[in-house]
């Protein structure tokens, strides 16, 4: 799955015109990388980050892809007169060979709420084998964040399976919905969060290790309802250290990011009001190359609100569904 869409130019153009994205790896680049510098880009795309360490002075950079994109970006290397510093090198990064080691591994593995593309094993896998002593990896941590929230177009939506439109019941249709990951076009204002966010899962680039990120992992969780409202999604997010004090994050206060922010929509959204108890069990296990099984379930006082499970959409080797959407 990993080749199936990073093969497609059409993410690359995504993340290329994300100025948060693209500026906040340059900075993080610009304050790790030395005229010294052995630099790995490891699933390195269009080879933007390469570039961004071969124009911060490092003395050799390798840009590690797997898919036929790196053709394209050899050609943006030569166009800017930066391929006499980076070697383009078509390989997995758990199986590439190198003649030495590098001060510095850069990835960007991050998905919209984490590791949710199952791409970490393979960092760290480079990581144990190419980094020196003392090196660096960008990013260097991340949280997982989830949060309750309202919102009304995620509401609309799932009200609309349940309204019988042209006299046709479609239950089944909304139910098989609270199943699916939904990477929503529009914001989720912060006023319309309704409880304080709290992490599900972080990483540290330095201390987490490969049979973590290999392993299935649950974090249950409690809050309480700090405002009145109608109770329709679980929305989750990332906040990153790339490092050298450079940040980024998708959160619903941030600048808007190709990541989107993702939420895990309730059947029927539910009124609550403040003070209410409210349990949230996330769960995250390996899948195929390329993602991770998700489940997320709401309940309040052993009630079940919403479940979310995508091992029911799934075929043995990718997600059935996982779709953008803004309105229906």
């Amino acid at each position: 799955m990993y080749v199936e869409n990073y093969g497609n130019l059409l993410i690359h153009r995504r993340m290329l015109a994300d100025q948060m994205r693209c500026n906040a790896y340059k900075n993080a680049i610009t304050r790790f990388v030395h005229d010294n510098s052995i630099v790995a880009d490891v699933g390195s795309g269009t080879g933007i980050m390469a570039m961004f360490a071969a124009q911060a002075g490092a003395k050799k950079v390798y840009a590690i892809e797997p898919t036929e994109t790196i053709d394209v970006a050899k050609k943006i290397a030569e166009f800017n007169g930066l391929s006499n510093k980076i070697e383009f090198i078509q390989a997995r990064m758990e199986d590439v060979e190198l003649p030495e080691s590098v001060d510095l591994i850069i990835s960007e593995w991050i998905g919209s709420y984490g590791d949710e593309e199952n791409l970490l094993t393979g960092v760290l896998t480079f990581r144990d084998k190419w980094l020196k002593p003392n090196g660096h990896l960008l990013p260097e941590k991340l949280s997982t964040m989830v949060c309750l929230a309202t919102d009304e177009i995620t509401a609309n939506n799932m009200a609309f399976w349940q309204s019988q439109p042209y006299g046709i019941k479609f239950d089944v249709i909304g139910h098989l919905m609270t199943n699916e990951l939904f990477f929503i076009d529009h914001n989720i204002e912060p006023q319309a969060l309704l409880t304080t966010p709290q992490i599900v899962w972080s990483h540290d680039a330095y201390s987490s290790t490969v049979d973590e990120s290999k392993a299935a992992f649950t974090t249950k969780l409690r809050f309480v309802i700090e405002k009145p409202g109608k109770l329709s999604c679980v929305t989750a997010w990332f906040n990153a250290d790339i490092g050298g004090e450079t940040y980024l994050t998708n959160a619903p206060d941030a600048p808007k990011t190709h990541w989107r922010l993702v939420v895990f929509p309730l059947f029927c959204e539910k009124t609550v009001t403040p003070g209410t108890l409210i349990d949230v069990q996330f769960t995250s296990e390996p899948g195929g190359a390329g993602f991770r099984h998700t489940s997320c379930v709401v309940s309040s006082e052993g009630e079940v609100w919403g479940d979310t499970n995508t091992n029911r959409l799934l075929t043995s080797d990718k997600p059935a569904f996982n779709f953008v959407y803004s309105s229906l």
